[in-house]
């Protein structure tokens, strides 16, 4: 909100841990991306006690379709 009213784009994205224990900041490119990084947050959530959630390379692979690797 604070960006649309500056008339700047917003830029929308997360930090996953990958499994190996890297971090990897992650950018959305339109709706499709966001709707990836969402799965993709939901998929490391679903399947790791809370606060251990890790991203496997399998998923940042299956995910990465409109989200940018930064």
């Amino acid at each position: 909100m604070a960006a649309k009213k500056l008339s700047m784009p917003a830029h929308i994205g997360a930090e996953i841990t990958g499994a190996d224990g890297d971090r990897y900041p992650l950018l959305v490119e339109n709706r499709t991306g966001y709707q990836n990084l969402c799965r993709l947050i939901t998929s490391m959530k679903l399947r790791a006690p809370k606060g251990k959630a890790a991203a496997s390379q399998e998923e940042l692979e299956h995910y990465a379709r409109r989200v940018w690797f930064v």
